[in-house]
């Protein structure tokens, strides 16, 4: 059973020090033995092939409170999940099997990610990552992204 969960770095997009990734809607529903995650934004992801999310439970509570976290390193506005600089957020319930669909709001430069079978958190940075960099062309080799069906 692993923790679900994602990270944000070089996030700044103007003076006020908004996060340049944000994540909308992020909801779970169990599928007999499947659980499904979803990160998505809401009614308009639906239009572009993401799952109908209506009636699943949300990830994270309103005010983060099922999330481990460093106090005041994320926050949501207006139901968007905002990192507030280089913070991890983990769902503090375990999840053994699940789909993920999520899609990323991010501000030019900016590098984030979502861990995946990450159990001990001592030990994030050797887990498998689906990387977020939007600098994609210009960003180092252990940057880029690998698609999901090569993975074995």
């Amino acid at each position: 059973m692993n923790h679900f969960l994602t990270r944000s770095s070089n996030a700044f997009v103007d003076s006020f020090h908004f996060s340049a990734t944000a994540l909308r809607r992020i909801a779970i529903k169990p599928l007999l033995v499947l659980a499904a995650i979803s990160l998505s934004w809401a009614s308009a992801s639906a239009a572009k092939g993401h799952p109908k999310t209506s009636g699943w439970d949300l990830l994270f509570a309103d005010y983060l409170s099922n999330a481990e976290l460093t106090e005041g390193g994320w926050e949501q506005k207006k139901g968007v999940l905002v990192a507030k600089d280089h913070f991890t957020i983990w769902t503090k319930k375990y999840y053994a099997n699940f789909v993920l669909d999520l899609e990323f709001k991010v501000a030019k430069e900016s590098n984030s990610g979502v861990f995946l079978r990450s159990g001990d958190t001592t030990k994030v940075l050797e887990v498998l990552e689906v990387q977020v960099h939007e600098s994609q062309a210009q960003a180092p080799v252990w940057y880029r992204n690998i698609p999901i069906k090569e993975l074995k």
